[in-house]
């Protein structure tokens, strides 16, 4: 096996498994390559795995195809393989640092349980004109009241929500759920708070940083590293006056949010000004809610970053999503664009729909092709001119009919070469 400590996983394809006895394979969570890319998996085996006269259980990854297998961080860590690196490397020996003595030095932020914040709690504002209301459980299907009855029982164990008991405890608020299944099988619980307390939240004034905004802040990085927080939001404690709020109604009873979650109208703009307070004075250094990218204009000012943003982050008690982390690459994906010491340019596989998709046949999907022709204008030259005559189309009076004109113009733009941001 090649061994790659920039993966958090290791990996083989379909030959290695049939070699090693083809072992049961279970569900696994989706992987991604160094630009963000989806591996297809096949799923996850527990394979026996004998080094320096000890054995191992562990776990390896199948990905569909022959690919190369891959050693990564978690069976290096497990077997006591460390890295070094000569000088043109992308790490500087000098420092005698890699990527796996970083890891090392921060066990619970890279332990890949949930965090917890500490000392800082989130309170729910609410308008005065706000009127309670209480909504029945949604029907849950058969198939997957096992899955939601254990994700219940798990975020309880986990001090996320508590049961509450209704013959001593009033309810005045409730929300329904809604259960997403994830790739591994499991399912996320999802409150409906759009339907309840949502058009009732009072604003946070903190805003969301701007793509521009966000990307002045690694002008001149040479490497970048990529920091993505667990279950970012659920990390975050809500003030006990709040918590009536966030209370759910399902098939098992009803339940409050202990900790922020997904689906507040509030939630993104709260955790966005938390962490802009954590971060704040750190050179290279910019985050967009839950996805942190660090870099510098040397190697040693990277790592320096890198582990200032690491033991800051660790203090406040966060912990983040290892295989979704990403150290030290020259080239890196972050917010749907690829970046590297020479600019920002956008992601191929965010702009091949746009190159190949079909021309629109009213006024609706011309709308929603030119919101993602639009969203990577900055690489599209002269693209506010070329699409004048086709906004005109979205106008509300105005008739749709599409010309040879405008199929033209419209064959233009796809044609368009994206070009680099400095």
């Amino acid at each position: 096996m090649n061994v790659d400590s920039g993966a958090a996983v290791s990996c083989a394809g379909k030959s290695l498994w049939k070699k090693i006895g083809s072992p049961n394979l279970e569900k696994c969570s989706t992987l991604r390559g160094y630009m963000g890319s989806i591996i297809k998996t096949m799923g996850k085996a527990t394979v026996c795995v004998e080094y320096n006269n000890k054995t191992f259980y562990l776990q390896l990854y199948i990905v569909d195809g022959e690919d190369i297998p891959l050693l990564g961080l978690e069976w290096m860590r497990a077997l006591g393989i460390s890295v070094s690196y000569d000088r043109s490397s992308t790490l500087n020996v000098n420092n005698l640092k890699c990527i796996d003595d970083i890891i090392s030095k921060y066990p619970k932020l890279f332990s890949n349980k949930l965090g917890h914040i500490k000392g800082y709690e989130i309170t729910i504002n609410v308008s005065r004109i706000a009127k309670p209301i209480i909504w029945k459980p949604r029907p849950v299907p058969f198939a997957i009241r096992d899955k939601l009855e254990q994700e219940l029982e798990r975020l309880t164990r986990e001090n996320i929500i508590e049961k509450i008991d209704t013959l001593n405890q009033q309810i005045k608020w409730a929300s329904p759920i809604v259960c997403v299944s994830k790739p591994n099988g499991d399912v996320r619980i999802c409150a409906d708070f759009k339907v309840s307390i949502n058009k009732y939240v009072e604003p946070e004034p903190h805003a969301i940083p701007r793509f521009e905004e966000v990307m002045s802040h690694l002008y001149g990085g040479v490497l970048f590293s990529v920091i993505d927080l667990k279950d970012a939001y659920l990390q975050m404690n809500v003030e006990k006056s709040s918590r009536d709020y966030l209370t759910i109604s399902t098939h098992k009873g009803f339940y409050r949010y202990k900790r922020l979650p997904f689906g507040i109208t509030t939630a993104p703009a709260v955790f966005q000004r938390y962490m802009d307070h954590v971060l704040v004075g750190i050179p290279g250094v910019a985050c967009y809610l839950d996805d942190i990218i660090i870099t510098g204009r040397t190697n040693d000012e990277h790592i320096k970053n890198l582990e200032e943003v690491l033991n800051r982050l660790e203090s406040c008690g966060i912990t983040t999503q290892i295989n979704k982390c990403k150290f030290l690459q020259k080239e890196i994906q972050y917010l749907g664009h690829n970046i590297d010491k020479n600019g920002i340019h956008p992601s191929s596989n965010k702009i091949s729909p746009i190159k190949n998709c079909q021309s629109p046949t009213n006024r609706k999907e011309l709308k929603v092709i030119l919101g993602a022709i639009g969203y990577y204008s900055r690489f599209l030259p002269m693209l506010h001119a070329e699409c004048s005559e086709l906004y005109r189309l979205t106008k509300k009076n105005a008739k749709f009919e599409w010309t040879e004109y405008h199929e033209q113009i419209f064959n233009d733009i796809k044609k368009s070469s994206p070009t680099k941001v400095h």
